[in-house]
């Protein structure tokens, strides 16, 4: 059958291209049927790999087809004999089980048959036609398929079963269920499901895919609530999830969305939302015109979300390069700036570079952001298009230590360097929260939220400031689900214990 050519051509290899009949090692002539070259074609496929396997390792897709190979191998011989004698007519006859290139000589040869038919007819005096010139006379109808016993059927069905796995496990949209799954899907199915406790979290309750349990960030993700949940104190002005009795704001904060803000639809409700940063993408494949559509598209998005909300935060990231009005032109930063202007009135724009002494309250807690990242054209040499708000290491001390003491949430798009596994954090912003928490208990900010570090996502506790830090980039988790085909990426929340 057709699928069967199909399977019998992949099973070897993507590089292992249709033998031509003609150069077959096989004493069957060129319009041999496909049953009587199964042999041949096989042992030469395979013989292939097996030279292969000895000079390089396989990769494991072609390590499964080579034992597939081998199997259909155990097979040919019987189903081939098989499938000729059981069929009733001659070799080269049967129209279901040839070669690409034997059906093409014999489509070729039907259509001449076909036309010299069509000649004869109508020059024939006693062939008659209808009103729209077409001949009375109708070809005889094809020979009706020969009849196959039992053992053929049985062969000839356990190959189109694995010609559906093989077609299956490269992604044809013809094998239905779980054969067309790719493989993180169908390893989801049997993961570890995430624990009861880490449930009741309702970015992790936000979840609608059954996949989750198979991606490794929202595993931490859940280890990290839980943790967070067990060395809680009931006295603790801050948590992911705090009392409801106890008067309280509940944050939702994303970061890093760089223009997928549509698959961020993991939006937990809560009192204030946060956005870190990188709200575009701005990779150096488009102009300034197409990076203000971005920006465009992405303040509509967060104004449209501010309608569930009672206030909206957000500062820029390194991505975000119309906001930064010190490297780059009016004529690229004014109409960002104005756009941030046409925000709804809950929707505010933080930038403690420009603005110094910008503390924002909200329902007595204090808020202060500032944009401000490494700059790699100083640690690395290279200039990147993404390099907004890059400052020197001497700029970044004198921003970052005029962050203000006993902060309520502290805003910033860099995390502070060693914090987890940031690597590519600020030192100078880590050095001098350490020295705000050593002047005191409650000097350090409560929260710290930020993102930039796509890997590290999700809520921990610095052991060294008390600090709760709070990575909600969303980027690499928006990349692992649609690998698998679902969207939804996750926002974090956490409370914050409103001041007496």
């Amino acid at each position: 059958s057709d699928s069967l050519g199909t399977f019998l051509l992949h099973v070897p290899g993507r590089r292992l291209k249709a033998p031509d009949p003609h150069t077959l090692s096989d004493t069957n002539g060129p319009n041999a049927t496909y049953a009587e070259q199964l042999p041949a074609i096989l042992r030469d496929a395979t013989s292939h790999q097996e030279r292969q396997a000895r000079s390089k390792p396989l990769p494991p897709l072609a390590r499964r087809r080579h034992a597939t190979a081998m199997v259909v191998l155990e097979l040919c011989s019987t189903v081939s004999h098989r499938t000729v004698q059981g069929r009733g007519t001659t070799p080269g006859t049967g129209a279901w089980v040839r070669t690409n290139s034997s059906l093409l000589r014999e489509s070729g040869a039907e259509e001449n048959e076909r036309v010299d038919l069509n000649a004869d007819l109508n020059m024939s005096t006693g062939a008659n036609t209808d009103a729209a010139g077409k001949s009375e006379i109708e070809a005889a109808p094809p020979p009706p398929p020969p009849l196959l016993d039992d053992v053929t059927r049985m062969g000839m069905a356990v190959m189109a079963d694995l010609a559906a796995v093989v077609r299956g496990s490269e992604g044809d949209d013809s094998v239905e269920s779980s054969s067309r799954r790719p493989p993180s899907q169908k390893k989801a199915l049997d993961a570890t499901p995430l624990p009861d406790a880490a449930m009741v979290y309702p970015p992790l309750a936000g979840v609608k895919h059954s996949y989750a349990s198979s991606m490794r960030m929202y595993h931490r993700l859940a280890r990290q609530v839980v943790a967070l949940q067990q060395t809680q104190r009931p006295d603790s002005m801050v948590g992911v999830m705090l009392p409801e009795s106890q008067p309280r704001v509940r944050f939702v904060h994303v970061s890093d969305t760089h223009h997928h803000h549509r698959d961020v639809t993991n939006v937990p409700d809560g009192d204030v939302l946060i956005h870190t940063g990188d709200l575009v993408g701005n990779y150096g494949k488009g102009d300034d015109r197409a990076m203000l559509k971005q920006l465009k598209h992405s303040l509509g998005w967060l104004a449209k979300t501010a309608e569930r909300f009672d206030h909206v935060f957000f500062i820029a990231g390194n991505h975000d390069t119309m906001l930064d009005r010190r490297q780059y032109p009016e004529s690229f930063t004014a109409p960002a700036y104005q756009m941030i202007g046409q925000l709804p009135s809950n929707v505010t724009y933080l930038d403690a570079e420009a603005n110094p002494g910008q503390i924002v309250k909200y329902r007595g807690l204090s808020l202060y952001g500032c944009p401000v990242v490494v700059s790699r054209l100083e640690t690395q040499g290279s200039r990147y298009y993404s390099n907004a708000f890059e400052r020197t290491r001497a700029e970044r001390r004198r921003i970052f230590e005029q962050i203000p003491d006993h902060l309520d949430l502290l805003l910033t798009h860099t995390p502070p360097l060693g914090s987890g596994t940031n690597v590519h954090g600020c030192g100078e912003l880590a050095r001098h929260l350490h020295r705000m928490a050593k002047r005191g208990e409650g000097v350090a900010p409560k929260v710290h939220c930020f993102g930039h570090e796509h890997s590290t996502f999700g809520l921990v506790q610095n052991e060294l400031t008390g600090t709760l830090e709070v990575n909600a980039a969303q980027e690499d988790l928006i990349r692992y689900e649609r690998k698998i085909g679902v969207r939804g990426a996750c926002a974090l929340t956490f409370d914050v214990a409103l001041p007496i």
